[in-house]
């Protein structure tokens, strides 16, 4: 399965958004996106000592959101974007965390990681952006250890037939127009696209049982705005 651009374009684009990225994540989702990753934290279950990967970490916000849930705890961003994750740093620099998050540029698809690394894995709103989307959960097998958990939280297409015509409507009106307001509005229109052109909940799951997980739970959040997906190594 592929995204809507290669690898190189997606990184520029998104390099372009930094400065308001984590303001209009909070307008565009009327500020559901800190309860959304809040509740994807919250599944994982973050334990003491343990160390996590946050996949496309992005700005730190769910970096931080899971160190927030236990503050013991390691993490380890990965981000293909340096300037994603200078804003990271500057965020965390703000905080007490620092010393327990560290970022790193790199590719989902070849993560610069050894096997089994890791005692589980977070992720935000990247999956809908990789180019190989199957090979993304067969790379976070390989560095994830036997028994550790993934949750992956995603923009997804509601079922109910009325919801979604709205759902829509927005993704392809509203989204780009603010978008345009506050930054750079073709990202937006990539955003809407990205999310129609996302695979359903189901051929989420049977992507991520064919790269060896054993999927536990896809929730649907928010009329299915979004879904977390949770699977077990």
């Amino acid at each position: 399965m592929n995204a809507l651009m290669d690898a190189k374009t997606n990184r520029e684009m998104f390099s372009k958004i930094v400065p308001k990225y984590d303001l209009l994540n909070s307008i565009l989702s009327l500020g559901l996106d800190r309860y959304w990753r809040n509740r994807t934290a919250t599944l994982l279950e973050p334990a003491k000592g343990k160390c996590y990967l946050d996949l496309g970490c992005g700005t730190g916000a769910m970096s931080l959101e899971l160190i927030s849930k236990c503050e013991s705890a390691r993490v380890i961003g990965l981000d293909p974007v340096y300037s994603m994750l200078r804003a990271a740093k500057k965020n965390f620099e703000k905080r007490r965390f620092g010393k327990t998050v560290k970022f790193v540029v790199g590719d989902a698809m070849k993560m610069p990681f050894r096997k089994e690394v890791f005692d589980g894995m977070i992720s935000g709103f990247c999956i809908r952006n990789i180019s190989d989307q199957s090979a993304v959960f067969e790379e976070t097998y390989r560095v994830v250890k036997t028994g550790g958990n993934i949750t992956v939280l995603e923009l997804t297409r509601p079922r109910n037939f009325v919801i979604r015509i709205f759902h829509r409507i927005y993704n392809r009106t509203v989204l780009p127009i603010i978008g345009g307001l506050f930054s750079n509005g073709s990202a937006y229109k990539y955003l809407a696209k990205s999310i129609e052109k996302f695979p359903e909940q189901k051929a989420i799951i049977e992507m991520i049982s064919r790269a060896g997980w054993k999927v536990v739970e896809a929730i649907k959040v928010t009329a299915g705005i979004v879904s977390i997906f949770i699977a077990r190594k």
